[in-house]
């Protein structure tokens, strides 16, 4: 009960006799229970006594051998614990009704351990009941949150069974509890072994060729040894099976926590899923509405062990509706495979496609609502792609799952490879459902392949959907672990030494460079060497395509300097928050030209599918959203998690499963902990840390300001204010929505060296901020377009309003600004793009002042030398698929 709370009540000393001993207490007392600290002590009695007719004197007293009489001025009671245990499990209620100077009645009950309270109320007609439950109806005991923390920090940390167990003994010594889930990890993860029971397995022919589902032995749970496909199937083969997930229990939890949201797009312009073309069509058609949820599928797979020939391949759904943070935190998991070869497709995939068209069909209802459920988009690499699709692989005639083109193929080496060199005279059609249907008719008749397509697809069970469109040239796999890396490649490896373009004999020169890079905080991988490149994980390529590749510029030959600036510029558009159908449709023209330049300068032996899909970029984003939207940087993240739910090598998928749903059903506890009590804030804390919470509730360490958007980390100090300071805040003042400070007095203020905005979710500091040597976060992207260097922060207070933070910094560019802009194809120009990679010459000689809600972006610094005033800068393109995304 805090202070506020006790306040309601008057100040009024009684005579408690506890055991022998008489003691004096005050009213005001701890509301957390009195603990022992040895057997055999007596204990301290709290109790609540409410004024009625007649007189009602009630409490809680830990349970023991208790005595209590009464009277009207005087509780007496004792308590005597035979074991420190008994304390923590149980407690006496006691309650007395007492008149004037006349015996009480006394009621004793069990119940389970709650906090104590002393309070005492005469009769004062300003009291109000309902304050004082407000007070008191939240607190909880450790008993409660604990074995939600250790179930949290064994999934988060991925603990093993005997790891877990020494934890919970570790915990019990600690803190002297026995409280019975506490004990063993036995106890503890026992509640949800029932979670089992909600996951169905069905196991597949080990044999290669054989997509077969095994028949099992009667009531058992293992395949019979003859099978119908004519295979024997032996305790010593290698199991191949598929868990199959609860699907509506996992989309309905979402609807419970966190409903769905839909956003107005202007039609003219493209940023996430909701804003393509193909979902407006959707709308239009009446298939999506305000209680619709639709989804984008995955499928991919990976290793479980680093030598290991077995895999597993989730099937999972992203949801569209979802903010992105939101996305990556609450994945469904559809099914489950698990073996050493690649997933049979019908048995993989026939089960969803009749499970998610019930749900189409029927819909989900909560509290009486209905709403639809559908998936829009498939995004996968290029090699599951084909799987799903039942198509050739890439390397394969029309290997390209959007056009039809069937590629060529050209010698490379000692053997051949297909390419897809760019035909302007007559383009490729794209596909469509309409070609496809009539392929498949063929095909059917023939038993040949047509334009690629190889027999049926368990998609087509799904009524009206178009599965063409909704396959998407993801750019994880195609750019940053394709087309980047293999510029990359082409440019450093020593077997190139002696082409036009290589930089080998200069690559000492670039890795110095690159080694003196200092990205921000998001890009939390710092760049390896350019000779090794078999290390860099997609986001690496990234970075470096987007960020860093201008330390190449007096490297390379010009020409081929500038065909990756095209690249890089063309990346920059369709990975923007927001940008508008003309640049879209800039960038499709840019990335034919590209292809085209590298067939040229290059040779058409290294035009491969990932170069083509570039010309299918343009269109993704037209008809899905940015390239963020679609992209599977999420899945393959998930993946990784999944990856760390098993331990040993026995049962490994039947292991993912079951921490999957216990991960959920965690997450829905831990929820409704937060939403129904007053948790301490580290506990609360360290449930969305360990759970990774999105939105539950807004615990911050900092003082938040500047209407809530805004919050100061790490410590202040309070100085005078410079002269220079104050005439740049004066300038700034002149803005009419700053009136307020126009007539304060600017000659104190507290300054800061961090903060972070809630709307980009980036961490800034000052140049002068030593910390973090090996990363800048000092360079913003305004919204007036200048990019400025942060010297200071001040948080100053208006003489009428609330106090802001602004920011204090110098804009760069005073002499020079060059642009990293590709040359015009034609008549097509190309607009310079706010944030984007420019080389800054010259900086302000004063401060100039922001309001910190005028950040538009967080910038990327590949040069910075302050001697000669020079800065080549990139801002983030956007503030959601970022290495690390700061919660």
């Amino acid at each position: 009960m805090d202070d506020m709370c006790l306040s309601k009540y008057k100040k009024r000393k009684m005579n408690i006799t506890l055991a022998t001993e008489e003691v004096e207490i005050l009213y005001k007392v701890s509301t957390k229970t009195q603990k022992t600290k040895q057997r055999n002590e007596n204990i301290d009695g709290t109790i609540i006594m409410n004024r009625t007719e007649p007189e009602i004197i009630s409490g809680t007293l830990n349970a023991g051998t208790s005595q209590v009489t009464t009277s009207c001025s005087t509780l007496e009671f004792t308590s005597t614990l035979t074991t420190r245990e008994e304390k923590v499990m149980q407690e006496q209620e006691i309650s007395c009704v007492i008149g004037p100077d006349s015996p009480g009645t006394l009621n004793n009950s069990l119940s389970p351990v709650n906090e104590c309270f002393v309070a005492y109320q005469d009769l004062d007609e300003e009291y109000v009941d309902s304050d004082y439950e407000d007070c008191a109806l939240h607190e909880v005991q450790p008993h409660i949150y604990l074995p939600i923390l250790c179930v949290a920090f064994y999934l988060r940390h991925h603990l093993t069974k005997s790891a877990l167990h020494d934890h919970l003994r570790i915990l019990s010594i600690g803190t002297d509890s026995i409280v019975k889930k506490l004990t063993s990890q036995h106890n503890l993860m026992s509640q949800y072994s029932n979670l089992k029971n909600e996951v169905s397995k069905i196991f597949v022919c080990p044999f290669k060729k054989c997509p077969a589902v095994l028949t099992l032995q009667k009531n058992k749970n293992i395949p019979q040894e003859n099978q119908p496909c004519g295979h024997k199937f032996r305790a010593s083969n290698t199991p191949c099976y598929v868990l199959r997930m609860p699907i509506e229990k996992q989309i309905r939890y979402f609807i419970e926590h966190y409903g769905v949201s839909h956003e107005n797009w202007d039609p003219n312009f493209r940023g996430g899923v909701q804003s393509g073309g193909c979902y407006r069509e959707l709308t239009d058609q009446g298939l999506i509405d305000d209680k619709t949820i639709t989804v984008m599928w995955n499928t991919d797979g990976a290793n479980p062990h680093k030598i290991s020939k077995k895999a597993f391949w989730p099937f999972m759904a992203v949801i569209n509706e979802a903010k992105y943070k939101l996305q990556r935190a609450f994945i469904i998991l559809l099914s489950l495979y698990y073996g050493h070869k690649k997933p049979p497709m019908h048995p993989f995939m026939d089960w969803i496609m009749s499970e998610w068209a019930r749900l189409e069909r029927e819909g989900i209802f909560f509290k009486d609502v209905k709403y639809k459920v559908r998936v829009v988009i498939i995004s996968t690499d290029t090699v599951a792609r084909p799987l799903v699709r039942n198509t050739t692989q890439f390397n394969g005639e029309y290997g390209c799952d959007f056009c039809l083109h069937p590629g060529q193929r050209v010698g490379k080496g000692r053997g051949t490879v297909r390419v897809y060199p760019e035909i302007t005279a007559c383009p490729f059609k794209m596909r469509s459902m309409k070609q496809n249907l009539h392929d498949f008719e063929i095909v059917k008749e023939t038993r040949k392949p047509v334009h690629g397509i190889l027999g049926s697809t368990p998609l087509a069970d799904l009524p009206g959907f178009d599965f063409i469109k909704a396959f998407v040239p993801e750019y994880m796999h195609s750019c940053c672990q394709g087309v980047f890396k293999q510029i990359i490649q082409l440019l450093t490896d020593s077997k190139y030494a002696k082409k036009s373009w290589s930089i080998r004999r200069k690559i000492g020169i670039a890795n110095l460079r690159l080694s003196n890079v200092k990205p921000c905080y998001e890009i939390t991988r710092v760049m390896g060497v350019l000779d090794d490149i078999s290390n860099w994980k997609a986001s690496m390529f990234k970075s470096f395509a987007l960020f860093f590749y201008t330390i190449l510029e007096d490297l390379l030959p010009v020409e081929y300097f500038q065909h990756f600036v095209k690249l890089s510029y063309g990346m920059f558009i369709l990975l923007q928050e927001r940008i508008s159908i003309e640049e879209i449709k800039k960038v499709g023209f840019l990335f034919i030209d590209f292809v085209k330049e590298m067939e040229r300068l290059y040779g058409i032996e290294h035009i491969g599918i990932n170069v083509h899909f570039l010309t299918h970029l343009s269109q993704s984003v037209l008809d899905w959203g940015c390239l963020w939207a679609t992209s599977t940087f999420i899945p393959e993240w998930f993946n990784g998690e999944l990856g760390t739910y098993f331990n040993g090598t026995q049962s490994v998928a039947d292991q993912m499963a079951q921490n999957f749903l216990i991960n959920h059903v965690v997450k829905d506890e831990a929820q409704k902990l937060l939403a129904e009590h007053s948790l301490p804030p580290a506990v609360s804390t360290m449930l969305i840390d360990l759970l990774h919470l999105p939105s539950i509730r807004n615990i911050r360490q900092g003082l938040i300001t500047n209407d809530d958007e805004v919050e100061l980390l790490g410590s202040s100090i309070t100085r005078k204010v410079l002269i220079e300071e104050e005439v740049a805040l004066l300038n700034l003042f002149i803005n009419p929505k700053f009136i307020s400070f126009r007539d304060s007095q600017i000659d104190q203020g507290t300054f800061y060296s961090r903060f972070k905005s809630k709307k980009l979710g980036s961490i800034f500091a000052t140049s002068s901020y030593t910390k973090s040597p090996k990363r800048t976060n000092y360079f913003a992207l305004m919204s007036d377009g200048n990019v400025i260097k942060i010297e200071n922060l001040i948080h100053f207070k208006s003489e009428t309003g609330p106090p802001r933070l602004f920011i204090l910094g110098y804009v760069l560019g005073l002499q020079s600004k060059t642009f990293y802009l590709p040359k015009p194809i034609g008549e097509i120009n190309f607009s310079v793009i706010p944030g984007m990679t420019t080389k800054f010459v010259g900086k302000g000689t004063t401060y100039v002042a922001y309001d910190t809600l005028d950040v538009r972006a967080k910038c990327v610094v590949s040069l910075e030398s302050n001697l000669a005033e020079t800065y080549i800068i990139t801002a983030l393109p956007n503030h959601f698929e970022t290495d690390k995304m700061i919660n």
